[in-house]
């Protein structure tokens, strides 16, 4: 395969096996309120009881896990969308006066950058809270407080800014849950036994991502591809989707397994492949029917002759699971397996090293 990456430049594949790495450095920088100052974010947040999330492409994704998290377990209220959404908004004269989160991990995108000199422009006192992983951009510069992601430089499609904007945004959410009792070394330590057991965890989903390919044949005959997923794990589903245009320019679809289940069905056939995010296991018995939809539509899906697969998930042992297996984290690892299943699709048509590692969601300013 020809390629066309400069030399000494890391690969795909390369800043995909530092995201262990990148989000041990964002354990270690938890540990520092003046590097990283989620509790004076969450105070300032808290007496408004609404704040507002706005990013593009994989940032905005990135957010998805905590705006659900915090609408289901807290008493605030989140608007969340993209921030060409907030824009429009902004400028048809439906103005934002909620303490602000934008989420941009080059800090440069267009459309979030706008949107937030349009918001100080217009009241330069509302609270603007910048996730960057660019602490000399123009995102940074115009917000208040700036929340550094810690990923590094990356040339390539989000990995580890994406895990490490996850993380981060998912940090607030526990200290949103805990105002007053949030303890930062409590969550650093989470944080870096997950980096510790990701190498495996990488190591097996290359091997999944093998047996998907070999067991279906899907990279070149499939009809129909579509990520599967409910809640908190929605952000994922629409990230790897997106992932697969921008790596393997494969078109695919997002559906929450209920909806596939009312409207989808009729299209699978011996040509789909369904990509699914298995929801974790739940104590509630209000919502025991969520793991009972996922088997009815893996079923329905198995009869039809199509094939589905779960995105593996961490084993981290009886004294982590408790942690690990709810819903809270799972969007830290979800996606990893799809960069693996793209770059082997990529491969398999015939792409070289710079269509696939190419950025195409940038933006820059």
């Amino acid at each position: 395969m020809t390629t066309t990456r400069p030399p000494g430049n890391p690969s795909y594949r390369d800043e995909l096996n530092e995201v262990p790495n990148a989000l041990l450095k964002l354990s270690v920088m938890a540990n520092s309120e003046n590097r990283w100052p989620v509790n004076d974010i969450a105070k300032l947040l808290a007496p408004h009881g609404t704040f507002s999330v706005y990013g593009m492409a994989s940032s905005q994704w990135a957010a998805w896990p905590m705006v659900s998290i915090i609408r289901d377990h807290t008493p605030f209220w989140v608007e969340w969308g993209s921030s060409y959404d907030g824009l429009v908004q902004h400028i048809n004269g439906f103005a934002n006066r909620r303490p602000t989160i934008l989420v941009s991990q080059s800090g440069r995108t267009v459309e979030t950058c706008d949107l937030a000199r349009n918001l100080k422009s217009t009241d330069a006192s509302i609270p603007l809270v910048a996730v960057t992983n660019n602490l000399g951009s123009p995102l940074a510069r115009i917000a208040d407080t700036v929340l550094d992601i810690g990923a590094g430089a990356e040339m390539h499609a989000p990995t580890k800014s994406y895990v490490n904007t996850v993380a981060t945004l998912l940090v607030l959410a526990d200290a949103l849950q805990q105002i007053g009792t949030f303890r930062m070394n409590r969550t650093s330590s989470t944080l870096a036994s997950i980096a510790g057991i990701l190498p495996t965890y990488l190591s097996s989903s290359d091997a999944w991502a093998s047996d998907v390919m070999a067991a279906t044949e899907v990279g070149l005959r499939s009809n129909y591809l579509y990520f599967l997923a409910g809640g908190a794990q929605l952000g994922s589903a629409w990230q790897s989707s997106m992932l697969y245009a921008e790596t393997a320019r494969h078109r695919s679809a997002v559906a929450d397994w209920a909806t596939f289940r009312h409207g989808f069905e009729p299209q699978v056939d011996a040509g789909f492949l369904g990509i699914g995010f298995e929801p974790p296991p739940r104590e509630n018995r209000q919502t025991k029917q969520v793991p009972d939809v996922v088997m009815a539509v893996a079923s329905s899906i198995a009869h039809r002759r199509g094939t589905i697969r779960m995105v593996p998930q961490l084993d981290a042992g009886r004294d982590a699971n408790h942690l690990l297996s709810t819903e809270y984290w799972r969007p830290l690892w979800e996606t990893l397996p799809v960069h693996h299943l793209c770059m082997r699709l990529a491969t398999a048509k015939g792409l070289d090293a710079g269509e696939i590692e190419r950025k195409v969601t940038e933006d820059y300013v």
